[in-house]
């Protein structure tokens, strides 16, 4: 299961590194339309870039939280997880490390972070004065679909996203 979930998660690379511009909306349909699983795609999502935004933050300094918090679909209920739990998320971040260390060009490997909401709040943070050793992370919020339902068209914000 591994060896499959290493080569999702290479596609999805290859696909951003060659179209770094795209929305999540786009990436999920390229994928689903090239064959991976709808709820595959939504970890490649989720995971990819939060694995490779908390391997560039992940500091003696700065300990990022080793759990996050599942939200129901419905936004109401909300459970605690451990991100060593989660396969797509370890191997991305066993990837990530490999990268950072040179594997894959700094900008591409930054279009990937980037996508982390996570490293995006760090990054702004550090961009506007604060110092790494003066931010307290928290538990990221994720939400994955219910398999027995379809995304919600009603709104514009996919549903899937962190929150």
């Amino acid at each position: 299961m591994a060896g499959e979930i290493e080569a999702h998660i290479k596609r999805y690379i290859d696909y951003l590194v060659s179209h770094p511009d795209v929305d999540d909306e786009v990436v999920l349909d390229a994928l689903t339309q090239s064959g991976l699983e709808q709820y595959r795609v939504f970890e490649l999502l989720i995971w990819v870039p939060m694995a490779f935004g908390r391997a560039v933050l992940e500091r003696p300094e700065f300990r990022l939280p080793s759990t996050y918090q599942l939200m129901s679909a419905d936004g109401q209920k909300f459970a605690q997880r451990r991100f060593a739990d989660e396969p797509v998320y370890v191997e991305a971040l066993r990837i990530a490390t490999t990268a950072a260390g040179g594997g894959l060009p700094r900008n591409d490997f930054l279009a990937i972070a980037g996508r982390s909401a996570e490293f995006r709040a760090v990054n702004d943070a550090l961009l506007k004065g604060s110092e790494l050793k003066n931010l307290a992370p928290s538990e990221p919020v994720v939400s994955f679909p219910d398999q027995s339902s379809e995304p919600r068209q009603d709104t514009k914000r996919p549903w899937w996203k962190f929150w």
